[in-house]
């Protein structure tokens, strides 16, 4: 009931705000009980300027910058005619998202990845403590046994067996957290590596 309600309210807000405010000044013009009907966006954005450039919009209250905040966010839905979504266009793409959702792929997993560890730890005080998070690993694309991964709060590792056994490679930098690692195709010499890490809860760049 509650998912149903927060639906209505959404649902409400986009197809109260495809036109803008009715009761704006330069809203007049539109009308403002029928929102089945197409509006050109361009058309309201004209309207809107005409009726700033008479007035001082540096004003407190002159609406000038919900306007522009409308403006930036809806010009992103204009279709190829110029048109702002009506109501019912809104309403479609809802229920066409409901149906993806509903009748997305949703078969389970089946890859035989299995858990290595570690799975105990000493130090009690943390979540996490003396598990070492991987960010990121990546295959050397001229040596399919050489791989590489990046820890956020252990650096740069390097496996020259397929993973059997790893190397770090990056103790001697100021920032060991590495979050990302990109390999030239052509030259697997050159390598990038994001330091920090993409959620920024151990290092940062």
């Amino acid at each position: 009931m509650k998912k149903l309600l927060l639906l209505c309210v959404l649902f409400t807000f986009l197809t109260t705000n495809a036109q803008f405010n009715q009761g704006a000044p330069w809203m007049s013009g539109f009308d403002a009980n029928n929102r089945s009907t197409p509006v050109k966006f361009q058309d309201i954005v004209d309207a809107a300027n005409a009726y700033f450039a008479t007035i001082d919009t540096d004003a407190k209250g002159s609406g000038y910058k919900p306007f522009k905040r409308w403006e930036a966010f809806w010009q992103n839905f204009v279709d190829e005619n110029g048109f702002l979504p009506t109501s019912k266009d809104l309403w479609n793409s809802f229920l066409e998202k409901e149906a993806f959702v509903a009748n997305r792929n949703t078969d389970v997993d089946e890859s035989n990845w299995i858990s290595l560890g570690p799975t105990t730890f000493a130090n009690q005080a943390t979540s996490t403590a003396n598990i070492g998070r991987v960010n990121v690993i990546i295959q050397d694309p001229g040596n399919a046994n050489i791989l590489f991964a990046g820890a956020p709060a252990g650096g740069l590792w390097r496996s020259l067996d397929s993973g059997q056994t790893w190397t770090v490679l990056t103790d001697h930098l100021p920032q060991i957290g590495v979050s990302g690692i990109a390999i030239d195709k052509n030259n697997s010499q050159v390598m990038y590596i994001a330091t920090g890490d993409d959620d920024a809860g151990d290092s940062y760049s």
